[in-house]
């Protein structure tokens, strides 16, 4: 296994937030990958895991803030 493929399974181990905004784009990548499909899993709206990322709100603007970032020349 890999540095990388190690780093990836540790990171899958960490809090929402710290694999949100972690240094490594790759873990970053993956955890949205993976929060995107846990959001999609969900069809009523009050459901408690969407309670869960509430908090995360501060996160989604940081990543929009840095997407478009990687869109400018």
């Amino acid at each position: 296994m890999s540095e990388e493929e190690k780093l990836l399974k540790e990171a899958k181990k960490l809090p929402w937030e710290d694999r949100l905004l972690h240094k490594n784009w790759k873990v970053r990548s993956e955890a949205n990958v993976d929060l995107a499909c846990l959001l999609d899993s969900i069809t009523d709206p009050k459901d408690p895991r969407l309670r869960e990322f509430g908090q995360f709100s501060c996160c989604f603007i940081v990543l929009v803030q840095r997407s478009r970032l990687d869109l400018l020349p």
